[in-house]
């Protein structure tokens, strides 16, 4: 059997293997989501098709945060009195806000710039005085995903561009920033997907990474819409009933 052949195989064995592993791990949770959600539970079975989970995942994240959920419209509000304590928010003026405790890039939010910032300068280094890196960049990029120089540099700008919009971003306290924020996050991820599915190799320790980022994207974006540091410092509203820091 010719070599190449074998290696194609391997790629596609080792890639529907991590669409399996990961197809047995998030379709009944995302059917649980998507059902108490008010959608249509069906939709979690695009997880089964092979290579299209980094997307779907992105998809059903995407869906959760910015399209209204059905099951919290009309009388079936009312009966629900728990989804109602963490979902429903009291607004607050602009100046009451900034005098709550929460308010401010504090706590997990201050984390979160001091990360963007440290990632930030991390990128320019390596890019321009990659020997301090210790290695060259586009080496790494090629033994990790297989992709070349040019891919590698896309990746490399997508990156500077997300954390230079973090920086800005955070700062400024506006309604929009935790949408824009959830957006350009999963953006920039859905890209290096695309790069790596496209032009790289998809082997085992690469699905790992993508379920790692999926993973981690769903868990961010849950964040920037239910911390209540982000909604009182963005959205300028308090949760409507107790509930513990």
């Amino acid at each position: 059997m010719d070599t190449s052949f074998l290696d194609i195989f391997k790629t596609v064995a080792i890639g529907l293997g991590g669409s399996v592993v990961v197809a047995v791990l998030f379709l009944y949770p995302f059917w649980r989501c998507l059902s108490r959600a008010g959608f249509s539970p069906a939709w979690s079975l695009v997880i089964l098709i092979p290579y299209c989970w980094p997307f779907t995942i992105a998809g059903v994240a995407a869906t959760l945060a910015f399209v209204p959920w059905p099951a919290l419209a009309g009388p079936a509000e009312a009966t629900s009195w728990r989804a109602l304590s963490r979902n429903r928010w009291i607004s607050l003026p602009r100046e009451e806000a900034a005098r709550h405790h929460l308010y401010g890039l504090q706590g997990w939010l201050l984390t979160f710039y001091v990360l963007y910032a440290l990632g930030f300068v991390v990128q320019l280094i390596m890019k321009i005085v990659p020997s301090l890196y210790g290695t060259d960049v586009d080496d790494e990029y090629l033994n990790l995903y297989g992709i070349g120089p040019a891919q590698g540099m896309f990746i490399n700008v997508v990156n500077l561009v997300y954390g230079l919009l973090m920086l800005i971003f955070m700062p400024l306290k506006r309604s929009w920033v935790p949408a824009s924020i959830i957006t350009c996050a999963l953006l920039s991820w859905l890209i290096f997907v695309a790069v790596i599915t496209i032009y790289g190799t998809v082997n085992l320790q690469v699905n790992l990474y993508f379920l790692f980022g999926g993973s981690f994207a769903g868990l961010y974006a849950w964040y920037w819409l239910q911390s209540k540091r982000v909604n009182v410092t963005y959205r300028n509203r308090v949760p409507a009933a107790p509930a513990t820091d």
